[in-house]
C-alpha cells in the first residue's frame, strides 16, 4: 500500500497491517479510526463480529454488521447513509468524482 499520503494515523495503521502481512485491510483502518482502535483491536474485532479473513476485504454488509454491534457497544449513535441522502445533506449537491472535478 503507498502510504505517502494520508495522515499520520492512517500511515501508522496501515503500516501496522503490512507489519502483520496483511493486505486489503481498509475496513480494519476505518473502524480503528471511528472507534478508536488499535489495528490489532480493530482486527480482531472484525474477525468476530464479520467473520474477516487476514489478507481479504469484507463485505458490506458484514461490515455494516459489525459497526452496528461495535456502536452500540460504545454508546455511539449509528446511522447508515444512502449515496443520495449524502449527497443531499453533506454536499449541497455537489460532488467530486475522477469524472467530475468541478463545483458544479
Amino acid at each position: 500500500m503507498d502510504n505517502s499520503t494520508g495522515t499520520a494515523l492512517f500511515r501508522e495503521l496501515a503500516n501496522d497491517g503490512e507489519e502483520l502481512g496483511d493486505t486489503n485491510f481498509c475496513t480494519v483502518i476505518a473502524t480503528a479510526v471511528v472507534f478508536g482502535k488499535t489495528f490489532e483491536q480493530a482486527n480482531k474485532l472484525l474477525i468476530k463480529h464479520a467473520n474477516r479473513r487476514k489478507r481479504r476485504g469484507l463485505q458490506r454488509h458484514k461490515s455494516l454488521s459489525a459497526w452496528s454491534y461495535l456502536a452500540k457497544q460504545e454508546n455511539y449513535d449509528y446511522r447508515v447513509y444512502t449515496a443520495r441522502e449524502i449527497k443531499e445533506k453533506f454536499t449541497n449537491g455537489k460532488t467530486l468524482t475522477t469524472g467530475n472535478s468541478s463545483n458544479t
